[in-house]
């Protein structure tokens, strides 16, 4: 039996994020690394077979040729494709050239960097390729739905590698994701996640958004209104709001049940009155 080598390793997990956005299962990450060390099988091959799978054309089946590349510059690169890129990938595109080809020339030529390409391009696709591994190697999950939130927050910052990594950690052990509040509404229906976003985003979330959450974390500092809204979510028993910030008057007139869901400081944005303040100091 062949061995399958870290390059073996890192031209599947660059398909699986060139074609599906996400993480590679532990399943089809040992599959398609025995095919190509065992069978021989070429990576085009591999990607020619990618884009035959329901996952990829309910992706990018019924897109253009521009908004293939478009879609997939954003899901490989998190931005939009330069014009000169777009208008050289399409032309090719339409020349015969089979998008599965052109997704990992990309990629892979990204993975490996040199003068032509982007650092900053070069340092997120490995920075994916390594969360990729993790999840299939380390964390061995077959939980397609985490593998679809590997790649929230990574950047070109090593950083946010390790923060992956122990996000999905937590999901794989927990089975319930964190995600954003706009994130949240792609799962499936019924799937258990924590919402961890700003203060804003979840205060003007849909109800539904934030009834279904396990745990809410507002990251960023909240107001009365905000924190009120968060604290009237169905488990908010276990809401977390980092601090909070407002006029003396709203902090006032707040209520218990809305302070102790923050973990942090509570700061009045301008003077109060010793009526106002000892209201404040009643809260427990």
């Amino acid at each position: 039996m062949a061995v399958v080598t870290k390059e073996i390793q890192d031209s599947v997990s660059s398909l699986y994020i060139a074609f599906f956005g996400r993480a590679p299962d532990a399943f089809g990450f040992n599959y398609w690394n025995n095919k190509i060390a065992n069978d021989g099988e070429s990576v085009f091959k591999i990607a020619a077979d990618f884009a035959l799978s329901p996952e990829w054309k309910n992706t990018y089946g019924s897109l253009t040729a521009a908004e293939q590349v478009e879609l997939f510059y954003q899901n490989t690169f998190n931005r939009s494709a330069d014009q000169a890129g777009l208008d050289y990938w399409v032309s090719s595109i339409n020349g015969g050239l089979p998008f599965s080809t052109v997704a990992y020339q990309i990629i892979w030529a990204a993975h490996l960097g040199g003068n032509s390409v982007d650092p900053a391009d070069t340092a997120l696709v490995n920075n994916k390729i390594e969360v990729a591994e993790y999840f299939a190697i380390i964390l061995a999950s077959n939980d397609t739905v985490i593998a679809s939130t590997a790649f929230f927050g990574v950047t070109q910052d090593p950083t946010t590698v390790t923060a992956a990594e122990v996000r999905l950690t937590i999901a794989v052990n927990t089975d319930a994701v964190t995600v954003t509040a706009a994130q949240a509404s792609e799962l499936p229906a019924g799937y258990p996640y924590n919402l961890s976003d700003t203060s804003e985003n979840l205060a003007t979330a849909s109800t539904t958004i934030l009834n279904n959450a396990i745990k809410i974390t507002a990251t960023t500092n909240a107001t009365v209104a905000e924190a009120t809204i968060i604290e009237a979510a169905t488990n908010s028993g276990t809401s977390v709001i980092v601090s909070l910030t407002d006029t003396a008057a709203n902090i006032a007139g707040s209520s218990n049940a809305v302070m102790n869901i923050v973990v942090g400081t509570v700061t009045a944005s301008d003077a109060a009155t010793v009526a106002q303040a000892n209201s404040m100091a009643a809260f427990t």
